[in-house]
């Protein structure tokens, strides 16, 4: 029989590096729209481990047995059948199972590149505010993401690839001072989005999108602080969950900006 060979792969990616980019928004009464574009700078450090069995079968039917009822030293066959015949005779029939031996072998490999990301992002919504210093936000969006890898990528498994995402969804929040010029801001947001378009491996500063994502529609969860401090200088933190089809994933981010 042939051996049986069963090969396991256990493969990680890190990436690491900086991200940078501008903002531009423009209100008017109730509408408003915020434009992004962004790039993200990685080092690309790739791990793997490759784990092969291989499981010796041994064919039964092509060794000889000796009779058990023949066998005065208590050394008893295994892998074989005893049976009686209509004459009354005992015979040994083949067995219908085999012994194996099996053998894991282990490799490892690792390498490196460098990735760039292009994102471009535009949000259209509406402002209404509500009684209590509160407000409520629905919007639109729509991102795209142009992932660039550099020399030996290919060997990584790695391609150059693009994300097209369409979103719709709003946020509930309050604004009020905290003294000073000093504005606090907090919202809780729900966004459904679809990656529309999906080609090779896009991974940004907060998600990854393959191939296998596009079409699949998804829920975002955002929850935001933002302070103020006036002259266009703020602070902020953010956690943020997505959740759908094959996909669960949770992020964070804390930063300040200067606006002019």
């Amino acid at each position: 029989m042939p051996d049986i060979h069963d090969v396991t792969q256990l493969t990680r990616t890190n990436f690491d590096g900086y991200n940078g980019g501008l903002t531009a928004s423009y209100s008017l009464g109730k509408f408003f729209t915020d434009f992004l574009a962004k790039i993200d700078v990685f080092s690309v450090n790739q791990t793997s481990v490759t784990a092969t069995t291989h499981s010796n079968a041994i064919d039964l039917t092509k060794t000889q047995f000796q009779n058990n009822s023949q066998a005065n030293d208590g050394n008893y066959q295994f892998g074989c059948i005893e049976t009686t015949t209509s004459s009354g005779s005992t015979v040994l029939a083949p067995p219908f199972f085999g012994l194996t031996g099996s053998a894991t072998d282990l490799s490892s490999a690792a390498g490196s590149t460098d990735a760039q990301n292009f994102i471009l992002a535009n949000n259209i919504g509406l402002h209404y505010d509500l009684a209590h210093l509160l407000f409520v936000e629905p919007s639109v969006g729509v991102r795209y993401v142009y992932s660039s890898y550099g020399a030996n990528a290919a060997a990584l498994g790695l391609a150059d690839g693009y994300d097209l995402r369409l979103e719709a969804g709003g946020k509930l929040g309050f604004a009020r001072p905290i003294g000073g010029d000093a504005i606090w801001t907090g919202s809780v947001g729900a966004y459904v989005y679809e990656d529309v378009l999906v080609h090779g491996l896009v991974v940004s500063s907060t998600e990854t999108s393959v191939p296998s994502d596009e079409g699949k529609v998804r829920l975002r969860g955002i929850l935001q602080n933002q302070i103020d401090f006036g002259g266009g200088v703020s602070a902020y933190a953010e956690l943020n969950g997505r959740y759908g089809e094959e996909y669960w994933a949770i992020g964070g981010k804390v930063g300040g900006r200067i606006r002019w």
